[in-house]
């Protein structure tokens, strides 16, 4: 799927946060109308893939630039993206595993058994396909739609405040509850999951201030990026690992089977635990939050 180029713009010292919320929406509101085309058509599974991003995307700037709509809009615009990326969230998932099973679990069954299994995915996919489809169909999805071409278009109040100022206190904030949230302790499933969620907000409002900050920009914007992959990884072997369980609870093939899948998700799991904690801790590095107190610098 090809997604049209990311729009230049970056935040300047003289916008208000109505213009950068106006920066955050037009590109995005861009990348989703091509991903909903992507997945009515079911061409490429990234099509959903692109408007649970799209979403996520909008949330962030929703939630630290809200202030350039009315406070009631804003919530009904966060609730509104949170139920359309929830929404894709099945039809996601299955996709990224019927892509990445195949590899994990070759030696781990023979063909036929492999070939049965992946059917009755297929079938759960059909599912999840006709449930994103008439997400996409909805009144309230047109109504997204409309909210998100009026701010885009500029169709809203101004808001004098800073965006600049906005955003140096939301990067710091973001950033003290990111390395709270490791510094707990990330070595299993359940604390690494919020900082997973954590670091892509970081990151999605990173891309919009780092331009301003030079090389340092350019390097926590890469700090981030490298940990956001490393937590999808980790994120995508958990979901393995909780079809693995489910099948067996259902007694989807013969009990051998099954333990000799789960044990080898069990393996990739751990693995990908650790890949990811490690990268969560590399944010909390000096060397980080150097680069980050330069980004804020810059937002004066």
């Amino acid at each position: 799927m090809t997604q049209p180029t990311q729009s230049a713009e970056v935040l300047s010292n003289r916008d208000t946060r109505a213009d950068a919320l106006r920066k955050v929406v037009a590109p995005v509101l861009a990348r989703l109308r091509l991903a909903e085309a992507t997945a009515r058509a079911d061409s490429d599974p990234e099509g959903a893939h692109q408007i649970r991003v799209a979403t996520r995307r909008l949330r962030s700037g929703l939630r630290v630039f809200g202030g350039g709509v009315d406070a009631l809009d804003a919530k009904r615009l966060g609730r509104a993206l949170r139920w359309l990326g929830r929404g894709m969230g099945p039809l996601r998932d299955i996709d990224v595993q019927l892509e990445r099973l195949p590899g994990l679990l070759e030696k781990a069954l023979p063909k036929p058994a492999f070939e049965a299994l992946r059917r009755a995915q297929q079938e759960r996919r059909h599912d999840a396909l006709r449930q994103a489809q008439s997400m996409l169909d909805s009144a309230r999805y047109r109504g997204l739609l409309s909210s998100l071409t009026a701010i885009a278009a500029g169709k809203h109040p101004a808001a004098g405040r800073s965006a600049f100022k906005q955003a140096r206190k939301a990067l710091g904030k973001q950033y003290d509850r990111l390395r709270a949230a490791i510094d707990k302790g990330v070595d299993d499933s359940e604390a690494l999951h919020p900082v997973r969620l954590k670091i892509k907000q970081l990151r999605y409002l990173l891309e919009l201030v780092a331009p301003n900050a030079g090389k340092s920009g350019t390097r926590l914007l890469e700090d981030f990026t490298e940990a956001q992959k490393r937590l999808g990884e980790f994120h995508d072997a958990a979901v393995s690992l909780e079809w693995a369980q489910q099948w067996k609870r259902l007694g989807t093939l013969p009990a051998a089977r099954l333990a000799k899948i789960e044990k080898t998700l069990e393996a990739d799991a751990k693995l990908q635990t650790r890949r990811a904690a490690r990268a969560a801790r590399r944010l909390c590095a000096p060397m980080v939050a150097k680069r980050l107190e330069a980004v804020r610098s810059k937002l004066h």
